[in-house]
């Protein structure tokens, strides 16, 4: 259990400093167009449509709303994936390696 929460922080430490660095792309890059923005929100497109679906928004809350409350989501969900898979990993290895 342990790896797993050391592996999920890392994922997600890692997802948060990619996420900043994106945003301060765009916001630096001329005319605020850059394709680092669409890639971040393509990567978070399931989790976007997933709170989308169940949030029930409507009006000018259903254009940023969803964007707003899925990446965060996003980072989570995908940060416990990854975390899960990679202690899975890591344990197998150990156990080979006895």
């Amino acid at each position: 259990m342990k790896l797993f929460l050391k592996y999920t922080a890392i994922v997600i430490g890692i997802q948060i400093l990619f996420c900043i660095l994106a945003i301060a792309i765009v916001n630096f890059s001329p005319g605020h167009d850059s394709p680092v923005g669409v890639i971040l929100l393509f990567l978070y497109m399931p989790t976007i449509a997933l709170v989308s679906a169940v949030g029930n928004f409507r009006g000018e809350s259903a254009m940023i709303d969803p964007i707003i409350y899925g990446v965060p989501s996003g980072i989570l969900i995908y940060g416990m994936i990854v975390g899960r898979v990679w202690s899975f990993v890591k344990n197998r290895q150990a156990q080979r390696n006895k």
